[in-house]
């Protein structure tokens, strides 16, 4: 009987030690991954476009994770820490609730700045800008901001043919780019203020965002821009 008994007290003692050694096992595990939880994820942006006719029907619609600038990286930076030193110059006090499109052909890159000075019957460029004065934010983790032009582009035939005062035909037609500002452009004429079209030379805005596209447009359509934004993953 002794010697069953040293036997099972050792056999107890041996699930004690190795139960010990698998917490600590555990336990460097979890400490092992929870170095790696956290990880941020950066800014994506991702924009939609719905072309319809004039009678509301929908002609076209598409989709892009579209480019976020190296501009738009410095301004959130300056916005969430209010930096008021160093070499960056994004203004603190604006807001990113303005979305443009233009024709400009120059591709988007990282180094972008704008989509080019308002558009002219010679040049192309930003065409309109409209504002969203009510941007929507969920909660995360990965909080995503909508943001949406207050009302559509529109476009119209004639002299000062879609969106633009220009009248170089190749406003009429297509629209290349899409972009994200902080500021508005120049308009000056009422029917520029009423349509968002950018009569005059650009504002100096910090661009967040932009996007290559190609929509062919015609007289009567309308064109209506959704961008959502998601930042970081906190869970």
């Amino acid at each position: 009987m002794e010697n069953k008994s040293t036997l099972v007290l050792i056999a107890v003692m041996a699930a004690g030690i190795l139960g010990t050694y698998g917490v600590i096992t555990t336990s460097a595990t979890s400490l092992m991954t929870a170095e790696t939880q956290g990880t941020w994820t950066p800014m994506i942006g991702h924009v939609e476009l719905t072309l319809k006719d004039a009678a509301g029907n929908i002609k076209s619609y598409h989709q892009f994770d579209n480019q976020v600038v190296t501009r738009g990286d410095d301004c959130a930076s300056v916005l969430i820490f209010g930096s008021t030193t160093g070499t960056e110059t994004c203004d603190s006090s604006a807001v990113f609730q303005y979305i443009g499109i233009g024709n400009d052909t120059t591709a988007i890159d990282d180094t972008r700045t704008d989509i080019g000075s308002a558009a002219t019957s010679t040049t192309d460029g930003l065409m309109a800008v409209l504002q969203d004065t009510t941007p929507n934010t969920d909660t995360g983790p990965g909080a995503q901001t909508t943001i949406t032009n207050d009302r559509s582009f529109s476009f119209q035939s004639g002299a000062g043919a879609p969106v633009t005062n220009a009248t170089d035909s190749e406003n009429t037609v297509t629209v290349q780019q899409v972009a994200l500002f902080d500021d508005d452009c120049t308009h000056t004429a009422q029917v520029a203020i009423n349509q968002g079209i950018c009569d005059g030379t650009a504002a100096a805005d910090d661009l967040f965002a932009a996007q290559d596209v190609t929509i062919s447009v015609s007289s009567g359509d309308t064109l209506d821009v959704t961008w959502t934004v998601t930042v970081g993953s906190s869970g």
